[in-house]
């Protein structure tokens, strides 16, 4: 199925409540405290996305491409990304607490595709890399 950009959309809104966030520090165990968790968190990953952070997977891990290891990569097809893996969640005992901890992506430029030609164009030239040898049938 494709989008060819035609035709008429709409989008109906509905008003479902308000959230209480004074309900994340009350000491009666029997408030829902899922709602503001939520919203908390949603705010959290709204804002790194404002700061031109890369949300990658789903555990709320936000990356940003970074110069600060080009030099130490130098020129492989590797791309160094730094982060944070952010929640708002309840530690310690039903206490809210937020977790924010820095977190490094190492990033592929190439596919395997691209991997595997290299290391045959290796084996044929007889190169370095002869224990690498590729069987093409």
């Amino acid at each position: 199925m494709s989008y060819s950009g035609q035709g008429e959309y709409s989008v109906a809104l509905e008003y479902d409540g308000n959230i209480d966030l004074n309900n994340l520090f009350s000491k009666d165990n029997s408030v829902n405290k899922t709602q503001p968790l939520q919203y908390m968190n949603v705010m959290v990953k709204n804002l790194l996305q404002d700061l031109k952070f890369f949300e990658i997977g789903t555990n709320a891990q936000f990356y940003q491409k970074s110069t600060d290891f080009q030099n130490q990569v130098g020129k492989t097809p590797l791309d160094v990304w730094s982060g944070y893996k952010t929640s708002v969640d309840m530690y310690d005992g039903m206490k809210v607490k937020m977790l924010i901890d820095f977190s490094s992506r190492i990033l592929r430029y190439n596919s395997v595709n691209d991997q595997m030609k290299e290391l045959f164009n290796q084996a044929r030239k007889g190169g370095r890399n002869r224990r690498q040898r590729v069987n093409v049938e």
